[in-house]
């Protein structure tokens, strides 16, 4: 964020740097507000989780839609998860914006597990399952995307599910 130039940032928008500084004050206030703005937390905490759980398959089937939707908007979004994990300890005046739609997807991945509870292992901690399924989601899109691993879509959906199949009673 410092690198960035609010000179740039206004040639970028189209507008005058003046007006950047009339709208937000500085860089901070812009970034928060494409923060707001822009992030998807309203969509990750509306997202209707629908799990049958008349069947482990269905139940596999309805939390994997969940995972895949979480995939599909961290690959969309995959320069702003950057950003966030690059940026996050520099520009302590936006880590709550930053974190607000990590939470959320957590939130949404509890509740697919809550939802799909008869069906899971008895035994199973949801809170630690939900975590290793949104650092499995994190490192799909991110690894792959700094070439530390190969990762095709294939792939995804194949250990999408076998992590999904191990939590399942």
């Amino acid at each position: 964020m410092d690198g960035t130039t609010t000179r740039v940032l206004a040639e970028e928008a189209g507008v005058n740097e003046v007006t950047l500084f009339r709208l937000f004050g500085d860089k901070g206030n812009l970034a928060a507000e494409a923060f707001r703005r822009f992030a998807p937390v309203e969509r990750f905490d509306t997202y209707p989780v629908a799990i049958d759980t008349s069947s482990n398959e269905r139940a596999i089937v309805g939390i994997l839609d969940v995972l895949n939707f979480l995939h599909r908007g961290m690959l969309e979004h995959r320069e702003a998860i950057e950003f966030n994990l690059g940026e996050y300890r520099r520009v302590p005046e936006l880590r709550e914006h930053m974190a607000a739609t990590p939470r959320a997807a957590q939130r949404l991945v509890e509740r697919a597990l809550d939802t799909a509870a008869p069906r899971l292992r008895p035994d199973l901690d949801r809170r630690a399952a939900s975590l290793g399924l949104i650092g499995l989601l994190l490192v799909s899109v991110i690894w792959p995307a700094r070439g530390w691993i190969e990762l095709s879509e294939l792939d995804w959906q194949s250990t999408a599910r076998q992590a999904v199949e191990c939590l399942l009673g």
